[in-house]
């Protein structure tokens, strides 16, 4: 699985819950701690994990096209595609960033990338027993962010990583998707047979850079506007550029 978000989503402490132990450096607080693509795996619920973590989406650590070129990385550390894009944000700080990253990604790495995409809500512990189902629903723009995941989604506390119930219902979570997308695991024609990758990814670059970069500045200038999930709708994403 390839773990995408913006900085301070808990990409890689989530990555370490799933895992079991600390194979990612996790940086507390909202800034980048992540800034290459880096892959781990272990034996998890008596099956082979890997998991690829990856750097925030913003343009305030690495330059967009250095950036770029991480991401696309991911898709290579998990050869021969990863079976599951899990997009980690914050259930307390969901920002009108984290729901257009949503819209970026299947143009990112393809179409058929949505079937392969599941939301994990961090910081479940802030939950204080309300339900997680009733706070989503209530938020058009969360619930439609989830809905494009075919409603898959999972919550984590990772200040509990001895928690294992939370790590099996992702995994169970993923298998179903898997299942429902025949078996198989995201491929890109892309990264078949043809030059080498670094010379691919400098093709695809060529081709959306700009496209990325406009949509990185645009990410960097939401972050910081909040969608409550426990407060009505005060914003228009859908006319968002």
């Amino acid at each position: 699985m390839v773990l995408l978000g913006l900085p301070g989503r808990g990409k890689s402490s989530s990555g370490n819950t799933i895992l079991g132990s600390e194979r990612f450096e996790s940086v507390s607080g909202f800034e980048a701690g992540t800034t290459e693509t880096s892959s781990k795996s272990a034996r998890v619920e008596g099956r082979r994990v890997q998991v690829v973590d990856t750097p925030g989406f913003t343009g305030q650590v690495l330059s967009p096209r250095k950036l770029f070129e991480e991401i696309m990385k991911a898709v290579v550390e998990a050869s021969p595609g990863p079976h599951a894009f899990i997009i980690v944000v914050r259930f307390d700080r969901i920002s009108e960033a984290d729901i257009k990253l949503f819209k970026i990604l299947p143009k990112l790495f393809s179409r058929d990338a949505s079937k392969h995409m599941m939301v994990l809500f961090t910081h479940g512990d802030a939950l204080s027993g309300r339900s997680m189902d009733g706070l989503i629903w209530s938020n058009q723009h969360v619930s439609a962010l989830v809905s494009m995941c075919g409603g898959g989604f999972s919550v984590f506390d990772n200040t509990k990583k001895g928690n294992r119930v939370q790590v099996r219902d992702l995994l169970d979570k993923i298998d179903q998707m898997v299942k429902t997308n025949g078996g198989g695991h995201y491929t890109d024609e892309m990264f078949k047979d043809g030059p080498s990758i670094p010379v691919k990814i400098a093709i695809r670059w060529r081709q959306i850079g700009e496209w990325f970069r406009r949509k990185i500045r645009n990410l960097d200038r939401r972050r910081d506007r909040y969608t409550p999930l426990n407060q009505p709708d005060t914003t228009e994403l859908n006319k968002m550029d």
